[in-house]
């Protein structure tokens, strides 16, 4: 494996970890939402 390849690799993990604390944050504004 290539530095430039493992360097690719690590950013695509960053933007899904990026993606999924998105979707962690929307989901508890909805669980808020829907409990109230």
């Amino acid at each position: 494996m290539r530095w430039t390849d493992n360097r690719k690799y690590f950013q695509n993990i960053l933007f899904l970890c990026e993606q999924i604390s998105k979707l962690n944050v929307c989901i508890s504004r909805i669980e808020i939402f829907s409990f109230r």
